[in-house]
This record gives structure tokens, C-alpha cells and sequence, in this order.
């Protein structure tokens, strides 16, 4: 009889184990990366709020209570982190070629912890490596297993810039030439960018510009509707290749500058609606930490369109720039210096446009604060 009702006991124990280890959290390892650091890579756990802002690498630090530090950490080594919860740090391709996926539940109650063994081995790269069962108990973590909306990151962007610009045109019949440059050229953006998973992402901005031209350098010339306000719409996706290199496609329709009576007195300024078509090249030259200095190289394919008095001929354009970028906590910030030059003819002139920049770009990710 004591027999009987020491095995039932033992089997009500057992049940009630692996019941309470089911309602905890799993985790998974991460192989650190050369340029990794601790505080980084929890930087990188959606944005650095799934568990309030600034709770992220004291979370990593409880999961690894080997690690005296958030310095000591070494390439190779093997660390925790929570299932799905590691964006941007390596692809799942990259992931299942190159470590093996544990996963470990930890229990609720801070007596339990149980390990589900997978097929791969366990890899061991340092004495410092911190078996399953001396993991220190910690607090559940937000369970996104089936949330569909976490599986996205959103981040809103604001860019400000100067220009000076010089927009030039030739007569195609008389050769008569105008040359104008501009008082001010003020260009101003807002964005929506979508991170669909760690090297794909999606930006969709509307644009305005405002500027004003200088008189005609040829005296005997005068500006009609010297001051103008053009608007732009753009979407396109970079895809990134390795940690330093990214490509992206565009698409965009907005508003272009032209001119025509180069052979009177009166020169007209007018705008017509183009669409366009590109693609860009992002290469990182340096990157330490959460700042990285880079350039940036795009064209594009203008589209031609027609007015009441001409047609407009397709185009080309090109944009070359610098940045110096810092990316930390969810927010960006980012400033540019560059040129860009626009040719595209008319069936009255041959025009081209020209212009040196400087951007300043602050962003922020959305809905983060949610994730406490």
C-alpha cells in the first residue's frame, strides 16, 4: 500500500513540474559576432523596450550570470537569449548554419527549470560558458510567440536639409542658354519605415521643397514665378547583403522643375508631376558601436510626361552622399553631406539641374513602449 501512494505522489510531483516549467519563457543561444558587444546586442532586442526602456542588458545580464560584466564578452562565445525576441543581430539562415538552437524553459516558480534537449550539441567556447541548471530565475518575459504584430518593427523618421541649387537650360533651335541659381532651397521629409525581418526593411516618405531663385545672371532677362513648392512621394526596400553592404529599390512620383522662353525676355519657371524609378548602394566604411560612417550612391530613371506648350523627354538622376549615423535605444539620428544632378530634356531645351545638400535625420521606433 505505501508502495502505491509513494508512486502516485512521485507521478502528481512530476506532472506538476513539467506543468509549471510549460507556463515559462523560452530562450534560445546566440553565437556573438565580431563588433558585438552586451549592450548592443540587448540594444537590438525589439528596440530596446520588451522590458521597459533600459532593462534590456540588465535582462541579458540575469540570463548569463557567468558574465561579471556587459564588457566580457568574446567572439564565439555562446550567450541566452529570448526566442524571437533578438532582432537584427544575425538572419535565421545565418543562425542554423552556424549554432544550434537550445531552447529553454524557464519555470515560474523559482525552484523549477527544466531543459529541452535538441538534437544538435550543445557547443561549449570558453570555461565561462554557463550550463542550463545554474541559471539564475528570473521574471517571465513578454511572450510574442503569436503575435504577429511584434514580428514587425516600426520606426518614424523626420529629415531636414539645405540645398544650393543652379538650374540650367539651352535653347534647342537659337542655342539661347539661362543660367539661375537659387536664394534658398529648403527640403523637408517625413517617413514610415518597416523592418519585415533582419535584412529586409520598407520606407515610404512624402517630401516638400521650397525655394527661391536669384535674379537672372543675364541682365536682360527677368524670372517669372520665381518661387516654387514642390511635393515628392517615394516607397522602397534595401535589402541588406553582408553587416556593411545594402542595396534598395525605389519608386517615385513628385514634382519636377523646368524652364522654356529662353528665347524672350521673360524666362518661366514651371513644375510638372514625374514619375521615377531607382537604385541604391549603402556601404558601412566604419562602424564601432552604435555609430557607423558610411556613403550612399543612388540613380534613378525619370519618366516623361508632356504640358500644354512641350513634351518632356525621360531623364536620369544621380545622388551621392556621406553620413555619420548613430543608431541606439530605438532612436536615430543621422547627417548628411552630398550632391546630386538632374538631366532631362524638353522638346524646347536641354536642362539640367544641380545641387550640394546637407541633412540632418531623427528617428524613433513606434509602438516599443508598449512592450513593458
Amino acid at each position: 500500500m505505501k508502495s502505491i501512494e509513494r508512486l502516485l505522489f512521485t507521478m502528481i510531483f512530476l506532472m506538476s513540474s513539467v506543468t509549471t516549467a510549460q507556463e515559462g519563457t523560452s530562450y534560445r543561444q546566440y553565437i556573438v559576432q565580431p563588433g558585438d558587444t552586451l549592450s548592443n546586442i540587448a540594444d537590438r532586442v525589439r528596440g530596446g523596450h520588451t522590458y521597459g526602456k533600459d532593462e534590456n542588458l540588465a535582462r541579458l545580464l540575469s540570463l548569463n550570470p557567468s558574465l561579471k560584466d556587459h564588457h566580457s564578452i568574446f567572439v564565439g562565445q555562446t550567450i541566452l537569449v529570448p526566442i524571437r525576441d533578438l532582432r537584427s543581430v544575425a538572419s535565421e539562415e545565418s543562425l542554423a548554419a552556424s549554432v544550434a538552437v537550445a531552447t529553454v524553459t524557464v519555470a515560474s516558480s523559482p525552484t523549477a527549470a527544466v531543459v529541452a534537449q535538441t538534437p544538435a550539441p550543445n557547443p561549449v567556447n570558453s570555461p565561462a560558458s554557463t550550463p542550463a541548471k545554474s541559471l539564475a530565475p528570473v521574471p517571465p518575459a513578454v511572450n510574442s510567440m503569436n503575435d504577429d504584430e511584434e514580428e514587425v518593427s516600426h520606426r518614424f523618421e523626420v529629415k531636414a536639409g539645405y540645398q544650393i541649387s543652379t538650374l540650367s537650360a539651352e535653347d534647342n533651335v537659337t542655342h539661347s542658354k539661362a543660367d539661375l541659381n537659387t536664394d534658398h532651397d529648403l527640403t523637408a521629409s517625413i517617413g514610415w519605415s518597416q523592418q519585415w525581418m533582419d535584412r529586409f526593411k520598407t520606407l515610404l516618405s512624402f517630401s516638400l521643397r521650397n525655394l527661391e531663385f536669384q535674379p537672372s545672371t543675364n541682365a536682360s532677362k527677368t524670372i517669372i514665378n520665381d518661387s516654387k513648392t514642390l511635393y515628392g512621394l517615394n516607397f522602397g526596400g534595401d535589402f541588406l547583403l553582408t553587416d556593411k553592404i545594402a542595396v534598395g529599390l525605389t519608386a517615385g512620383y513628385g514634382q519636377e522643375l523646368y524652364l522654356h522662353g529662353l528665347t524672350t525676355t521673360s524666362v518661366s519657371i514651371d513644375t510638372a508631376n514625374v514619375s521615377s524609378i531607382g537604385a541604391s548602394l549603402d556601404y558601412q566604411i566604419f562602424k564601432k558601436k552604435s555609430t557607423s560612417v558610411g556613403f550612399f550612391v543612388s540613380g534613378s530613371y525619370l519618366g516623361g510626361t508632356s504640358t500644354d506648350t512641350y513634351t518632356i523627354d525621360s531623364g536620369s538622376f544621380y545622388k551621392g552622399l556621406l553620413y555619420i549615423r548613430r543608431d541606439k535605444n530605438g532612436r536615430l539620428l543621422s547627417f548628411e553631406v552630398g550632391a546630386q544632378q538632374r538631366n532631362q530634356n524638353t522638346s524646347v531645351s536641354d536642362l539640367s539641374e544641380t545641387n550640394v545638400f546637407g541633412n540632418v535625420i531623427y528617428g524613433f521606433d513606434l509602438f516599443n513602449e508598449e512592450k513593458k
